[in-house]
C-alpha cells in the first residue's frame, strides 16, 4: 500500500470516527431526532451544491 493511499485511509477513518464522537457529544444538548434532522438537511444542502457545481439540474440524472 503507498503512503497516499494509507494517508486517504486513515483520513478517511478520521472523519468516519470523529462523526461517532461529535453524535454522542451532542445528542444531549440537541436531542437525537434534532441532530438527526440537522444532519441530513447539511448532508443535502452539501450534495445540492455538488450537484449544482458540476451543472446538474433538478432531474438530470448523470450518465
Amino acid at each position: 500500500m503507498s503512503r497516499r493511499s494509507l494517508a486517504i485511509l486513515i483520513g478517511c477513518g478520521a472523519v468516519f470516527g470523529l462523526s461517532f464522537v461529535f453524535v454522542r457529544a451532542a445528542v444531549p444538548y440537541l436531542g437525537p431526532v434534532a441532530l438527526s434532522l440537522g444532519r441530513t438537511l447539511i448532508g443535502g444542502v452539501l450534495l445540492l451544491a455538488v450537484a449544482r457545481a458540476r451543472g446538474l439540474k433538478r432531474g438530470d440524472v448523470p450518465a
